[in-house]
């Protein structure tokens, strides 16, 4: 009888341990089947990682390629802008607007006599405009397409005009004698010192040196509205 229960125990302790061994090998055949599934994995990783960087170059090359299939290279044509800045003839650059006084004495002389009663004086002011500029037909125009410059040579400004404006004349003074009937409408000394007046007013406040800068600015700002100059040139006065 005892014989019965230690076999039974035995079959139990038996069945027990074969249990045990049957779930650990199941469970190493789980690790080993993960383990097989992660290294899969892993590879798939790699290789997509690797189709990605591979688009990525080539979606760089063929940026590349399209870049220098479309890129036009802009060539600056010297004769044909020096043709179209100089059918602007003159490029008046300041316009200088004055009001200036202008005064005269005059008399009618007899054998280096003044003859009484002829004396006459005029105090009168009227408005202008200087115009100063350069000649555009003048200007050079040259390109260095080595260093991608254009260079302009610009003349020296010049007084392009000095007009007064008649109807603007005012006369402060004037006394006119018995025997001399001259008339202001007549009077061309004084127009002329009016003028001259302005004109020495204008470059003492630096009119010919601001028609130089304001003309840079123009033929500057007229050059770079030229598609793809501005990106392929430097522009210097000279």
């Amino acid at each position: 009888m005892k014989n019965g229960k230690i076999v039974l125990v035995c079959a139990l302790i038996l069945a027990m341990l074969g249990g045990g061994i049957y779930v650990y090998l199941r469970q190493q055949d789980a690790l080993e089947a993960s383990a097989a599934e992660q290294a899969v994995l892993r590879q798939r990783v790699e290789e997509t990682q690797e189709q990605l960087q591979s688009a990525e170059e080539e979606k760089l090359r063929l940026s590349d390629r399209l870049e220098a299939l479309t890129k036009v290279e802009y060539r600056f044509d010297a004769h044909a802008m020096a043709e179209e800045i100089a059918e602007i003839g003159e490029l008046a650059a300041v316009e200088y607007r004055y009001t200036n006084v202008g005064a005269m004495d005059s008399s009618v002389q007899f054998l280096n006599y003044t003859v009484p009663l002829t004396q006459k004086t005029v105090v009168v002011t009227m408005d202008g405009v200087i115009k100063v500029g350069v000649d555009v037909e003048k200007i050079v125009i040259s390109a260095d397409e080595e260093k991608k410059v254009i260079t302009l040579t610009i003349p020296e400004a010049r007084l392009l005009s000095n007009e007064l404006d008649e109807k603007s004349v005012q006369i402060y003074n004037e006394s006119t004698g018995l025997f001399n009937r001259e008339t202001f409408a007549d009077g061309s000394a004084i127009r002329e010192q009016i003028k001259a007046s302005a004109v020495r007013n204008a470059e003492a406040n630096g009119i010919y040196e601001l028609a130089r800068s304001r003309t840079e600015g123009i033929l500057r700002a007229m050059l770079e509205s030229v598609p793809g100059l501005k990106e392929s040139y430097t522009i210097r006065f000279a």
